[in-house]
């Protein structure tokens, strides 16, 4: 009796305290979360920019609407790749067509990691509405069937966030369409210590190379225009083996692939990068016009 009270009540909490962070997330109007929310279910721009904190950070809408003569939108999401957004994708193009989605990849994005795995948690709020992302949410591990029965578990590590985008104040850096400039310098060029190991076959995610080729035929399959970039780094990334796998798949599928990873324009110039990684904002606006120049040119 005691251990079937102790479980009643516990479900109960679970209930409730979940259905409360469900009701403060979806009422979420700033922060990472809302941007998440407003991706899936609130999107509708000609103009769609996709990809990890690169994508983020490197292309600034309002010049790409400019120069394209079309609303655009930055749907970047730090630490999210190509399973992400296959799942998400396939959310976008059931409820509208974009004209042109650009999808920013990392030079490594094919690479194993499982971290991309664990970052898929990001999906678990929008099972309840949107219930084809299961299949891409279970790839998490084998007990995520098990842990979705708890209400709270959708929330876990979101709480702090979720109550301070409820406050009355826009808290956070100020997006622009989406994109979310970095201000400040790398600290300098840092000399590769070696070359990168080259990739070989069994070092590259299945699952990935799939996702990647189903956002492929999802965008062009609907009569969307697609095009794939390689962002700038500010060093050069030595092995060569993973983006030219990207380049091989994307040529047979007859997709633009541009890669600007070793683009002297950008290449060692810290005065462009916040970080090794990622472009400042300056160096985000010469991006962005870059890009814009060239999309014009080949539409």
């Amino acid at each position: 009796m005691r251990l079937a009270l102790f479980v009643l009540v516990a479900g109960l909490l679970d209930w409730g305290v979940g259905w409360v962070l469900s009701r403060l997330y979806f009422r979420q109007r700033s922060g990472t979360f809302a941007q998440c929310t407003y991706i899936m279910d609130g999107v509708k721009d000609p103009v769609l920019i996709v990809g990890s904190s690169r994508a983020l950070h490197h292309y600034i809408s309002t010049v790409l609407s400019d120069s394209l003569r079309r609303p655009c939108f930055n749907a970047g999401r730090d630490g999210q790749g190509v399973i992400f957004y296959d799942a998400v994708l396939q959310q976008v193009f059931a409820r509208y067509k974009p004209d042109l989605v650009v999808l920013d990849l990392n030079p490594r994005e094919l690479e194993p990691e499982s971290k991309s795995y664990d970052r898929l948690s990001e999906l678990l709020p929008y099972l309840h509405t949107h219930p084809t992302l299961q299949r891409v949410v279970d790839l998490r591990g084998p007990f995520e069937r098990l842990k979705r029965i708890s209400r709270i578990y959708p929330y876990n590590s979101m709480l702090f966030a979720i109550v301070l985008h409820n406050l009355p104040q826009q808290l956070g850096a100020k997006r622009e369409r989406g994109f979310l400039p970095l201000y400040g310098h790398a600290p300098g060029h840092r000399a590769p210590t070696g070359e990168h190991a080259r990739l070989s076959a069994h070092h590259v995610d299945p699952l990935k190379v799939a996702a990647l080729l189903h956002i492929v035929e999802i965008v062009r399959t609907s009569g969307c225009r697609l095009c794939v970039v390689v962002s700038p780094t500010l060093s050069i990334d030595r092995s060569e083996e993973p983006r030219e796998l990207i380049a091989k798949l994307l040529a047979q599928a007859d997709v633009p692939f541009w890669d600007y990873s070793g683009d002297p324009n950008f290449l060692r110039n810290a005065y462009l990068f916040y970080d090794e990684s990622h472009l400042n904002v300056t160096g985000a606006r010469r991006f962005s016009r870059l890009i814009a120049a060239r999309l014009v040119a080949t539409r």
